[in-house]
């Protein structure tokens, strides 16, 4: 995933840095974000 992207979406999303939102996503998913994003199609 591009790190812009993975910036923006944690923005939006209301966390304070992507770090954190990637180690979210993860817990709460089960994969990274860039692993849904191959496995589920590109969104964005």
């Amino acid at each position: 995933m591009k790190d812009g992207l993975l910036t923006d979406i944690s923005k939006l999303s209301g966390f304070a840095s992507p770090q954190y939102f990637s180690r979210f996503f993860k817990n709460r998913i089960g994969m990274t974000a860039e692993e849904f994003r191959s496995r589920n199609g590109e969104m964005w």
